[in-house]
């Protein structure tokens, strides 16, 4: 396990066991399905003031990896302060060929949330 502190607060901790990785961002909120879109801007992003976006480096990776016989499925588990719980299943998809592109293999993701907590 190792985690990032600022000032004794904990921002990120990354935890590794044998077929599982899990990263907790203390700070995070999920994101907007649209920003699992390739291409969409984000126009609240930019400069030296604010983070990266979800880009398309962590779905070439997640796209790699579900391709390796070891890897049967990537999860992302959000908690939000309200208590409820998001859910990111990378999954990969079969295509059927369609005139000029073969069948292929490509990446979705599943989003499932729980409901809001009761008087959230």
């Amino acid at each position: 396990s190792i985690a990032f502190r600022c000032g004794g607060e904990p921002v990120c901790a990354i935890e590794v066991e044998e077929d599982e990785l899990r990263i907790l961002q203390h700070y995070t909120f999920p994101l907007h399905p649209r920003a699992l879109e390739t291409g969409v801007p984000d126009a609240g992003k930019g400069g030296d003031a604010t983070a990266g976006g979800f880009g398309d480096g962590f779905k070439t990776a997640a796209a790699a990896l579900l391709g390796q016989p070891a890897c049967r499925t990537i999860r992302w588990t959000f908690e939000t302060a309200e208590g409820r719980t998001v859910r990111w299943d990378f999954v990969g998809a079969e295509r059927a060929a369609v005139g000029n592109f073969r069948a292929s293999r490509v990446l979705e993701v599943h989003v499932t949330a729980d409901a809001a907590p009761a008087g959230a």
